[in-house]
């Protein structure tokens, strides 16, 4: 086909084919633009049925005239074959970049997804629904453009069924409860399918798998998903929240359409709108930060895959069955978080001498730490401990979409402080108290008094309250300290302390709080309820500007934040607090 002439459309590449037909890339040699040809397979064209449906995926385009969706131009017929020429749509879909980067941070998918909703609302409001969302039917273009593709299964409402009654069609994993027990598609149908590709370019992973299909729609029928956030801790609670709500099993508890989910995104990330996402298309892969090893499923470990595919992906592009039973075995090697996921692949000699002489390092440490030396100046943990307030504003997120917490927001503004404010023997938290550092206890010694910050009858220290506050570095985390550089962006989820208004004025200085731990390596490299600064870069009649600066990390360090513009209408950046910012790649952090 390369090089031939359909007509006026010269062919010039194959883009690539499906169980239907071929894709091609093509001229239009009249009106010099690129286009996409789809042609049907040859033995496919004998089959009434399939060349209806062919026909009907053509007429379905022909209603939709939308910048997220790809558009058709013209349906033709040459030597007998028939092609559908479309709009050429240059980019990656979804599923090639959640294989580069194994997850997707939160902004990202929330600006993805506020644009492919918008495209799902078109398609609804003519009557569309699509029935086979998944990663592989978006495609982000280089000018940060989410397209919706591939309506060859799509349904019109009210229209006659081209297939068998009660057949189930679509990609079973993004199946909606309802199709699997036979009902009609609807708006609620596709809003339960994007909540499920959202779920798996978060997580890297989908909440339901098993080796056969009758097994996997069991799960979907009866068994209530895990929420992001516990697979993915970098997974912010509202996004989690938004996400478990457009997988409800009742589509009625859903939300109500496109643009309600489009709504909820929006207010939950206010920035994600003009947010530049076409980084995505860079090769870095990003470390899937240690989520509670509980939420998982699996009991099978093989041996490490190759870096940057999933099993399931690969039996995908190969186009093979996905339940033979071979994903479930293969899959269940990502089931193991942490350690595990990096000595999957290693002999047993070579981890034992290596968890050997992580051993002898350990003690050594050990030993060096417990013995009678000056201790370090307290300064650096006094402006640890003063950067380090309770989590405030998580609660002002919609209450519609925030699962319940206990935690007041009420007069929060008042309570926390700047570390300059503070003086360098503030009292250290009962929570920091309670940890016992390891390297004490490795050295036979007794570890420091835990009540001398309070009141009661004990015999009180030699040294001033300062020496008692040192400790506290080690007792935050019960592992030894040290630094890393981060080889991959970070994401960190925010909430705004400082109102902003009508009023607020360009240069005013802002301060965040950190609303999840960033976990890198299964480390944490900052810790929920940090603070994070920023300033506003601009205020106009319709428009605010925010620019990020730095995060409090461990140990007093403050780490720089990408310089990202957020922006959005006045209204939107005054009603809603939600922000992320990143921390580069390379940066050296200390824990």
């Amino acid at each position: 086909m390369i090089g031939k002439q359909i007509q006026n459309y010269q062919v010039t590449a194959h883009l690539g084919q499906g169980g239907m037909g071929t894709v091609y890339r093509a001229t239009d040699i009249i009106l010099g633009r690129e286009v996409a040809l789809k042609m049907l397979h040859t033995p496919m064209m004998s089959q009434p049925q399939v060349l209806e449906r062919f026909k009907k995926e053509a007429q379905v385009l022909a209603r939709l005239l939308h910048p997220n969706i790809a558009v058709i131009y013209n349906l033709i017929e040459q030597d007998q074959q028939h092609f559908m020429v479309m709009e050429y749509v240059e980019g990656k879909d979804l599923e090639v970049l959640l294989r580069q980067h194994r997850v997707l941070p939160a902004m990202a998918v929330a600006a993805a997804f506020i644009q492919a909703l918008e495209g799902l609302h078109h398609a609804h409001r003519k009557g569309i629904f699509h029935r086979d969302i998944k990663p592989s039917n978006l495609i982000l273009t280089p000018d940060g453009t989410v397209k919706l593709m591939d309506f060859g299964i799509a349904k019109v409402a009210g229209e006659q069924r081209l297939t068998q009654v009660n057949r189930v069609i679509g990609t079973v994993e993004f199946l909606a409860p309802e199709l699997i027990e036979g009902k009609d598609p609807s708006a609620a149908s596709d809003v339960y399918a994007v909540g499920m590709t959202m779920y798996e370019l978060l997580c890297g992973r989908l909440p339901f798998e098993h080796q056969t299909d009758f097994n996997l729609m069991q799960e979907i029928l009866k068994k209530k998903p895990v929420s992001p956030d516990k697979l993915n801790a970098s997974v912010p609670p509202v996004m989690a929240a938004i996400i478990m709500k457009s997988l409800e099993k009742k589509p009625e508890n859903r939300f109500a359409d496109a643009r309600a989910f489009q709504s909820a995104l929006a207010a939950a990330f206010p920035a994600a709108r003009e947010a530049d996402i076409t980084w995505l298309f860079a090769n870095a892969v990003v470390p899937l930060p240690v989520a509670d090893n509980t939420a998982m499923t699996g009991t099978r470990e093989l041996p490490k895959p190759s870096p940057g595919l999933r099993p399931a992906y690969l039996l995908r592009m190969l186009n093979l069955p996905a339940r033979l039973g071979l994903t479930g075995m293969l899959r269940g090697s990502m089931l193991v978080p942490g350690l595990k996921r990096r000595i999957a692949g290693l002999d047993r000699r070579t981890v034992l001498i290596g968890l050997a002489m992580f051993a002898i390092v350990v003690t050594t440490v050990s030993l060096v730490l417990s013995r009678d030396k000056p201790l370090p100046e307290p300064g650096p943990v006094a402006e640890f401990i003063t950067d380090k307030p309770s989590p405030v504003g998580e609660n002002n997120t919609p209450v519609s979409l925030r699962p319940q917490t206990s935690d007041s927001s009420s007069g929060a503004p008042v309570m926390i402080g700047s570390v300059e404010d503070k003086p360098e023997t503030t009292p250290v938290d009962d929570k920091k108290q309670d940890v016992k550092p390891e390297t004490r206890k490795a050295s036979g010694k007794e570890a420091p008094k835990e009540d001398e910050p309070k009141p009661v009858p004990a015999p009180a220290p030699d040294k001033p309250v300062e020496q008692t506050i040192v400790p506290v570095v080690e007792e935050l985390k019960p592992r030894s300290s040290g630094s890393m550089v981060l080889g991959a962006k970070m994401e960190v989820s925010l909430y705004l302390r400082d109102a902003l208004s009508e009023n607020s004025q360009t240069g005013q200085a802002l301060s965040f709080s950190v609303t999840s731990p960033v976990v890198y390596q299964g480390q944490v490299i900052i810790e929920k309820g940090s603070i994070a600064t920023g300033r506003i870069k601009n205020v106009g009649n319709k428009k605010i500007t925010v620019v990020l600066q730095n995060v409090g990390g461990l140990n007093g360090q403050r780490l720089p934040l990408q310089e990202i513009e957020l922006s959005g209408r006045t209204n939107e950046m005054i009603s809603n607090r939600s922000y992320s910012g990143y921390i580069k790649k390379g940066t050296v952090v200390s824990y």
